[in-house]
């Protein structure tokens, strides 16, 4: 994408951010103080509205070519009860939400047993929601992106597909699916807010904290704090889904727009593959 095309692209989100805004709270515009793109991932635009009282709004428009499945997010932020969200569009995803004063933790947090302890509390809660829920959401598609998966290097392949085989009717609970740094929120009292469930599916326990060790590249050393949250923990098989999904992501981004932060995403999954397939497979 051109820097004229991406400024054009910022533009209509920005406009339509507006029109969502000014919509749910009409007599607004002249209590705005400022307007601020804050973010542009893989599947939407956000934009902070600060209003002269000082109070905050973060407005998301979506841009995931409905990748996303905009029902089942909005499931589990009625399951959680998650007061934030003051308008939510089940069709589009669009959305509007209190902001949350903190900031995104840092890789230092990350390696501390306490801050682990305190998210590892929390993904945990969300696992124990109960079965009854399930039907509210999808299952882990590995058969979607597995259409990819002749591109993964031959080694990893041949381990993917026998870890697949050997997971694939795993007893599952419902998973986050996204958890890294940047959809944890820490706030000045020090408390863990997890943002942005998108892809919320229903997978193994082990998924989750995987994902996380695997975008932050966190050392694998840190999983032995996981024996309270995972019933029967067994290192091997954790080390398994780190490589599970760490496959699944690098499989993902074929399945995305084929843009440059695409591509380098894809490039840092296929480091990571690397890097976890020397853990053997029984």
């Amino acid at each position: 994408m051109t820097k004229k095309t991406k400024k054009m692209f910022n533009q209509t989100f920005l406009v339509l951010a507006k029109k969502t805004f000014f919509k749910k709270y009409p007599n607004s515009q002249e209590k705005i103080a400022s307007i601020k793109q804050i973010h542009s991932g893989y599947t939407n635009y956000s934009f902070l509205f600060t209003l002269k009282n000082k109070t905050k709004f973060q407005v998301r428009i979506p841009n995931d070519g409905n990748l996303v499945d905009r029902y089942c997010e909005y499931q589990i932020i009625k399951l959680l009860n998650d007061k934030n969200f003051v308008y939510y569009d089940t069709k589009t995803g669009i959305a509007i939400k209190k902001w949350i004063e903190g900031t995104n933790p840092k890789i230092t947090n990350a390696k501390s047993p306490i801050f682990l302890n305190k998210l590892f509390k929390q993904i945990y809660q969300i696992h124990k929601l109960s079965k009854k829920h399930y039907t509210k959401f999808k299952a882990l598609n590995f058969a979607f992106y597995n259409t990819n998966v002749h591109q993964l290097p031959p080694i990893a392949r041949k381990k993917y597909l026998k870890l697949y085989n050997q997971h694939k009717n795993d007893p599952v609970v419902i998973n986050h699916s996204d958890i890294n740094l940047a959809n944890i929120v820490l706030s000045k009292q020090n408390q863990i807010h997890l943002i942005d469930f998108e892809w919320v599916i229903l997978a193994p326990d082990y998924w989750d904290y995987a994902n996380f060790f695997r975008e932050q590249l966190l050392p694998l050393k840190y999983a032995k704090l996981l024996n309270k949250y995972i019933k029967n923990f067994s290192f091997d098989v954790f080390c398994e889904f780190v490589f599970l999904c760490t496959c699944f992501a690098y499989l993902w981004t074929f399945k995305m727009p084929k843009t440059t932060k695409i591509i380098n995403y894809r490039k840092l999954q296929l480091k990571k593959i690397q890097k976890y397939v020397k853990y053997k497979v029984k």
